[in-house]
C-alpha cells in the first residue's frame, strides 16, 4: 500500500515587476519593496509555506540592449 503524500504548492514573488500577461515590455507594476511584502503577507494569510523569489533580477532595457 501506498503511504499518502501531502501536496504543497509554492508561491512566487514577482521582486522584478509585475503584470497580467508574461512578456511585455514594461511590467504593468514596477518593483517595489510594499508590493514585495503584501506579497508575503498574502501568501502566509492564504497558509503558503514557502514563497519562490527570483534572484536573477533581470532589467528589461539592458535586455533590449544586447
Amino acid at each position: 500500500m501506498f503511504a499518502k503524500q501531502k501536496l504543497e504548492f509554492n508561491w512566487c514573488a514577482p521582486v522584478s515587476g509585475d503584470g497580467f500577461y508574461l512578456g511585455l515590455p514594461v511590467w504593468e507594476r514596477p518593483p517595489s519593496l510594499e508590493y514585495t511584502v503584501e506579497i508575503f503577507k498574502t501568501a502566509e494569510r492564504f497558509g503558503f509555506r514557502q514563497i519562490l523569489i527570483d534572484v536573477s533580477s533581470t532589467d528589461r532595457k539592458a535586455q533590449k540592449a544586447c
